[in-house]
């Protein structure tokens, strides 16, 4: 502290200016607070504010876990603030607290300790809202007051250790707020006064919060399936359910004919809603089929159906695949899968004998 240099040397105590700050490790000083201070033992003590009509209540508990909703979490020792009463409409709100100078052995001694200084900046909080916790969308810091004067407790006062607060704002703009505060000890005398202290909305701590309750989610995982436009030749450990389900995947509602029965149900178990024809050369049976894959409403039967029969002569259309499953015992079953194919189409074969190289 030094002299302020608004010193006149007339009537009042002398003024001390002061200022706060901090030195980083690397040697950066930071300021945080400046103003001036001074002893006056001359000063009356003003008259309590009249207090307007506050009919409604709420408990210092509610409030302090509003304070917290918004990034305010007092402990223990700074939630003092109790029995408050508001109006609703007015910016103003009365609670009680205590007149502590100490709370643990060995603590710097106090004219009036802090937890009561901000028990009344709480206050401050809860008059910019009118009282209503519900509708407090942030919290608020002072940022500058013209005058906070605090006058000493007396020894009834503190043996009584009763105390009441009295906040109220004006005027209050959207984010900016004038803030007034008087503390009463329990026999009426003031014992602190803040006039003009000026606080601004303090949106930074509010913790993030979604808009609506998060919902069960879907479990998900990362697989790593074959290009199925790349595989050509013999395939060793893919089985035919491996390869339709990442080509329905790349194009879904792909047109698939599975000229063997067996490998129709693997399939479906795996790709449950292919575009699926199964063929089979038999007549007899059908009912049986039938009832196999009743419950798949994309899986159709094509009987009898013979790759060693033109498909003309069977009424089947060509090129209106885009994957054929088959065994392949003759080069005219491979004729006739080249003409089952679509553009583009491919085919997985099982060669029941050697064939000479054909390409489809």
């Amino acid at each position: 502290m030094r002299p302020s240099r608004h010193n006149t040397g007339e009537g009042d105590g002398l003024w001390w200016d002061f200022n706060v700050s901090s030195v980083a490790l690397e040697g950066h000083r930071k300021n945080h607070m400046a103003g001036s201070v001074s002893i006056n033992t001359c000063r009356q003590r003003p008259a309590a504010k009249k207090m307007p009509n506050l009919p409604q209540r709420a408990s210092g508990k509610l409030w302090n876990d509003a304070l917290k909703q918004v990034g305010f979490n007092y402990g223990p020792t700074f939630q003092d603030m109790d029995n408050i009463i508001f109006h609703g409409k007015s910016y103003c709100a009365h609670a009680t607290t205590h007149i502590k100078t100490e709370v643990m052995d060995a603590e710097s001694r106090y004219v009036l300790h802090p937890a009561i200084l901000d028990s009344c900046l709480e206050l401050m909080i809860v008059a910019i809202w009118a009282g209503r916790a519900g509708a407090m969308q942030f919290g608020a810091v002072p940022v500058q007051a013209e005058e906070i004067v605090i006058w000493r407790p007396t020894q009834a006062q503190l043996a009584d250790g009763a105390a009441t607060a009295f906040s109220w704002i004006d005027p209050r703009g959207q984010r900016l707020f004038n803030a007034h505060n008087q503390l009463l000890a329990g026999d009426g005398q003031v014992l602190m006064e803040i006039s003009s202290m000026r606080c601004t909305a303090y949106e930074t701590a509010i913790p993030q919060r979604l808009e609506e309750p998060t919902q069960p989610q879907p479990y998900g995982r990362f697989v790593l399936k074959p290009d199925v436009s790349l595989l050509t030749g013999t395939q060793q450990n893919l089985d035919i359910a491996d390869f339709v389900e990442p080509a329905e995947f790349k194009a879904p509602g792909i047109r698939v004919l599975t000229v063997d029965a067996g490998a129709a149900a693997p399939l479906l178990a795996k790709v449950p809603e292919p575009h699926l024809k199964v063929a089979h050369s038999l007549t007899g049976g059908v009912d049986a089929m039938k009832a196999e894959f009743s419950g798949f409403k994309n899986t159709k039967l094509l009987m009898p159906f013979d790759l060693s029969i033109a498909l003309d002569e069977q009424s089947v259309k060509s090129h209106s695949y885009d994957l054929v499953v088959a065994r392949v015992a003759s080069p005219d079953a491979l004729q006739r899968i080249s003409e089952l194919l679509a553009e583009g189409g491919r085919a997985i074969l099982e060669l029941c004998l050697p064939l000479p190289e054909t390409t489809l």
